[in-house]
């Protein structure tokens, strides 16, 4: 009897215990998939979305290694909404972005030689200029909602593709007549933070391309919500539409 009572104990005590277990591994995985969290955390990967420094802007090499020292936070946080909370192909898609973004950030962050040319290129663009080029991102973010849902599934790509080229041209031009010494980095941070992925998707649709004249205009004003304020987790998103 009293043996009886004991394994009864015991198998009561263990459901228990892997019910708690269940809880928090259920938990964990909400708060991975917590949409807020990781357009913040994708958006604070990249230099010009980061929200620190759109908020006051870097200005020692200390504030730099600040930056630095809380990228693998922001990379393990997309990491596991990718993992947990997205479809094969869109996980796909959002790791090589989140690949190409961290060998950008390592190009920054261990070389004090390269950390000092990114905050010599923020100071000459100064904060409205940092603002301007975070705008630029934004709003492509902002145009892809409406690309999404583009009834012509097959030109989604090809609008993103043309679009991001127009934004990306419009903020050359801008470095060059704000800050023309940095002009080429400006280039290589717009083309390295997104490069991978886009010459992942692009394809045909280069810088040159003269298909993109008929497609920009085609592309939709989106009145709806904002889900998403970073286009990388948008081109994400993009994916998983075609799916």
């Amino acid at each position: 009897m009293l043996r009886s009572i004991s394994i009864m104990l015991m198998v009561t005590i263990i459901i228990y215990l892997m019910v708690i277990i269940n809880n928090i591994d259920a938990a964990s995985k909400t708060n991975d998939c917590d949409r807020k969290k990781a357009d913040q955390c994708s958006l604070n990967l990249i230099p010009i979305t980061n929200e620190e420094i759109l908020r006051k802007l870097p200005k020692t090499i200390g504030d730099i290694d600040s930056y630095c020292g809380k990228i693998n936070r922001y990379e393990k946080c997309m990491r596991k909404y990718a993992e947990n909370c997205l479809k094969k192909q869109t996980k796909q898609t959002l790791s090589v972005i989140i690949y190409s973004i961290g060998r950008m950030n390592k190009k920054y962050c261990q070389k004090e030689s390269k950390k000092k040319l990114l905050l010599n290129l923020i100071q000459c663009s100064g904060q409205t200029a940092i603002k301007y080029y975070s705008d630029l991102i934004q709003n492509v973010s902002n145009q892809m909602h409406g690309i999404r849902t583009y009834s012509d599934v097959k030109l989604r790509i090809p609008m993103v593709c043309c679009l991001y080229n127009k934004i990306s041209a419009e903020a050359m031009e801008y470095s060059d007549k704000i800050c023309p010494k940095y002009t080429n980095e400006v280039d290589s941070i717009l083309r390295g933070y997104s490069g991978d992925a886009l010459n992942l998707l692009c394809g045909e649709y280069g810088d040159d391309s003269d298909k993109c004249d008929s497609i920009l205009t085609k592309i939709p004003d989106w009145k709806g919500k904002i889900e998403w304020k970073s286009f990388i987790m948008m081109i994400a998103m993009l994916v998983d539409s075609l799916e």
